[in-house]
């Protein structure tokens, strides 16, 4: 019972943490909702061919991808296995770093269909919204905009990434912020596809690493279980 008001002081802070969350969100929302198709003409270059042949251009697209989120779990599992014994302390990390953004990328597919909302330019070239008719994105997912899939993945791997090794998020938040930035720039999305595939991805990484870690914070609070 002692353990009691520390339990309801925890709930307390985990509640705020949500509602903030879900403020910020959708503060976001409505700032970017009016200025998508301003931005999405603005943003978008001239020649996305050859945007898209760059190396730079390629290396923050692909932090998007779950396969560079398998890569560096294995590398944490090699680098942790020497070093640390107990499973917790190696192989958790490397299991929340593939986690976050499979679950992260699963969800946002779901709400790709869910909302219908195509990508920019599909439907009205002047960059209004254009949605499919409702539930028909289960059986026709083509040109599905809304969340950015490659924006959730980078982000989640991301914030993940940033919970395990604190020290690393100036390094790891401009990649995910590249990523993102490629997904404007090529105008194959909204600002909002983008914001709403961070959202997923901020609530991804933080519900998997309260799971697998419940006691502890970062990584290095591991060292010592």
């Amino acid at each position: 019972m002692s353990n009691t008001p520390h339990h309801a002081a925890a709930r307390s802070a985990r509640w705020k943490h949500i509602a903030l969350f879900a403020a910020i969100a959708l503060l976001g929302f409505a700032i970017l909702t009016p200025l998508d198709p301003w931005l999405w003409k603005v943003l978008k270059v001239e020649d996305v061919k050859r945007l898209e042949i760059r190396d730079i251009y390629q290396v923050f697209r692909q932090v998007g991808h779950l396969s560079v989120w398998i890569v560096l779990a294995i590398a944490s599992w090699i680098l942790l296995g020497h070093t640390r014994h107990r499973p917790h302390q190696w192989f958790t990390p490397g299991l929340a770093l593939i986690l976050s953004p499979l679950i992260a990328g699963l969800c946002s597919e779901l709400a790709k269909r869910l909302i219908g909302r195509l990508r920019p330019g599909i439907g009205d070239e002047s960059g209004a919204y254009v949605f499919k008719p409702l539930f028909s994105a289960f059986t026709d997912d083509s040109n599905l905009g809304i969340p950015s899939s490659h924006a959730t993945v980078a982000f989640a791997g991301v914030f993940m990434l940033i919970r395990l090794y604190p020290m690393l998020a100036p390094l790891a938040l401009p990649l995910a912020l590249g990523c993102a930035i490629t997904r404007l720039l090529t105008g194959a999305h909204y600002s909002t596809d983008v914001w709403a595939g961070m959202c997923i991805a901020y609530a991804s990484a933080d519900v998997i690493h309260r799971l697998l870690f419940p006691r502890t914070g970062t990584l290095a609070s591991t060292s010592s279980l």
